[in-house]
């Protein structure tokens, strides 16, 4: 096998557990099978394992109840704090603009740790349920004195709640009751008085992750 096949062939195996990713690969390496042969033995194994997730719950909501209809809330979120941010000039509005740019930042975070500790192994979906809109929506963006890049604001603490969830997967660990009810509550006490700005319907839908992470990091520790 070609090192370019290979290397295909260990891209796809991504996608499996480690330890078993380990086990296929040598398997693959002792019977010097060619590349297709060894594509195709990676790529069913990768298939069934994805099949057997997809059996639970989590990685349905993680992606329909989360990536996807997300991701059209927060860019026009992202829009309407952009356009907060260019008015400020000519109006004092300075607090709302922290506020509801603290309260975007907070939604998106979240949004992105409790979709990665929904479905991690999944997460890759749920990825693309997400960056499909937003390159949709970027190929269709027409609006006056406003970037078409304005749109993924949102994109950099979500990414970030991704990786802190990776991390704390990887140590063991999960956020703390006392985190994840600060967050929740911080969250609500922001969404009142910016509700005029975004609507009622937006900010629930962008803030019940923060409350489920209370929820479940509360039962979590009364379990421990």
């Amino acid at each position: 096998m070609t090192s370019l096949g290979w290397s295909v062939v260990t891209t796809t195996a991504l996608l499996l557990e480690p330890c078993e990713r380990e086990a296929v690969l040598g398997d693959i390496a002792e019977s010097e099978s060619d590349v297709w042969r060894g594509f195709e033995d990676v790529a069913g194994l990768a298939l069934r394992r994805q099949l057997q997730l997809w059996r639970d719950w989590r990685p349905w909501l993680a992606t329909f109840g989360l990536a996807l209809p997300c991701s059209f809330l927060f860019m026009g979120f992202s829009l309407s704090v952009s356009a907060m941010a260019r008015e400020i000039p000519h109006q004092s509005g300075i607090g709302q603009l922290l506020s509801q740019a603290t309260l975007l930042a907070i939604c998106a975070w979240t949004c992105g740790y409790v979709a990665s500790t929904l479905a991690r192994q999944t997460i890759w979906i749920s990825a693309a349920a997400c960056g499909l809109p937003c390159l949709f929506c970027l190929s269709r963006f027409g609006i006056q004195h406003q970037s078409r890049w304005e749109l993924l604001i949102f994109l950099l603490p979500a990414v970030f709640g991704v990786w802190v969830a990776w991390r704390m997967f990887r140590s063991g660990r999960g956020i703390s009751q006392r985190t994840a009810l600060l967050l929740a509550l911080l969250t609500a006490t922001l969404a009142l008085p910016g509700i005029h700005a975004v609507s009622g319907l937006v900010v629930l839908v962008l803030a019940w992750p923060g409350w489920y992470l209370a929820v479940t990091s509360r039962q979590q520790s009364q379990t421990n």
